[in-house]
């Protein structure tokens, strides 16, 4: 009888040694590779390329072990900084000393090149990475937040981002939804700059952000639409959802239409609405604000229910003379674009 072979716990059958000598030269020819020092112009190309695909854990290691070696006099230090202070930070599961590490070099880099164009983008992650949950257990450091966002609205006002730092400025108010006070605050310190800034590049967000916030959080329907159709006026930025918020504002002038004629809003919304109850003025925010969803925002999943409240109005108010666009889900014409 054939005794059965048995393997010693230490070999491994299941791989010729060739190809096990082949994965172990292999794998340490990578290792080499991950710490090869770079020079700095191909560095921070291979970093940017890590980054692109999310590949967050390969720019942290690549980043981390140069730290050392990148010349800090070279002009392109700071973005080494901030990059390495992303990749940290991304690492996805994070880890608690990683994200420490994010927010030391992201103070280095503020502190150390405080008129670089990358500072304004630095502040404003900074304040995002204390004023967020990184990990179980890390809890939003609200002072620190806010000096950040601070700090980038009182030197770069005019800056893009600004807003951006206004308005998460004002959420680590709003956030304690357990303390009113607080939400109100955080509405007040935004309605003020914007009554001080009338001008700003800002409004639009800004009003969306008080619209918002009157209406949901306040359950003021007469200020939200104030807000909301001054961000309408001007455009809202994101154009993804601008169909939607025109919708809100069709929606907010209504309810508010019927508030100022002295009725109760209903709990149910639009099917049970009352389109003789609501005064005039508000009825025509609503139907410009209609027509605009069924031009411009077709797709937008409101442009069948803005044909059809329309047609609701036409009902109930036979005496206003407005037209119903034609909905127009596809351009099906045969221009040049869609040869």
């Amino acid at each position: 009888m054939a005794i059965p072979h048995t393997f010693n716990r230490f070999q491994l059958p299941f791989l010729p040694r060739a190809l096990l000598i082949a994965a172990f030269l292999a794998t340490a020819a990578g290792c080499r590779q991950s710490a090869e020092r770079l020079e700095p112009e191909a560095l921070l190309e291979q970093a940017r390329d890590e980054m692109l695909v999310f590949n967050f854990d390969n720019a942290k290691r690549l980043l981390n072990h140069n730290q050392n070696y990148f010349p800090k006099d070279h002009s392109d230090y700071p973005e080494f900084l901030y990059l390495q202070a992303l990749a940290n930070w991304h690492v996805v599961p994070p880890v608690p000393q990683d994200v420490v590490r994010a927010g030391i070099l992201f103070e280095q880099l503020i502190r150390e090149f405080p008129d670089h164009p990358l500072i304004p983008s630095a502040l404003l992650l900074k304040g995002r990475l204390h004023d967020i949950r990184n990990f179980a257990g890390d809890e939003p450091d609200y002072e620190k937040a806010r000096a950040a966002y601070q700090a980038l609205l009182n030197r770069f006002p005019d800056h893009d981002l600004a807003g951006d730092a206004l308005v998460r400025l004002a959420m680590t108010h709003v956030k304690q939804v357990d303390r009113p006070e607080e939400i109100q605050k955080g509405i007040d310190m935004v309605a003020t700059w914007l009554d001080e800034n009338p001008d700003s590049r800002h409004t639009s967000l800004l009003a969306l952000f008080l619209g918002t916030m009157n209406d949901q959080f306040i359950g003021d329907r007469a200020l939200g639409l104030r807000y909301y159709k001054q961000a309408y006026e001007i455009g809202f930025v994101n154009p993804g959802r601008a169909g939607v918020n025109t919708w809100r504002l069709v929606e907010l002038a209504i309810e508010a239409g019927m508030e100022a004629a002295g009725h109760e809003v209903p709990a149910a919304g639009r099917p049970e609405w009352d389109l003789t109850r609501v005064e005039d003025e508000h009825l025509h925010i609503a139907i410009e604000a209609a027509q605009t969803i069924i031009r411009d925002f077709p797709r937008s999943g409101r442009g069948y229910e803005a044909v059809l409240l329309l047609r609701d109005i036409q009902t109930a108010r036979p005496d206003l003379d407005f037209d119903i666009p034609t909905l127009q889900l596809f351009d099906l014409s045969l221009g040049e674009d869609n040869v």
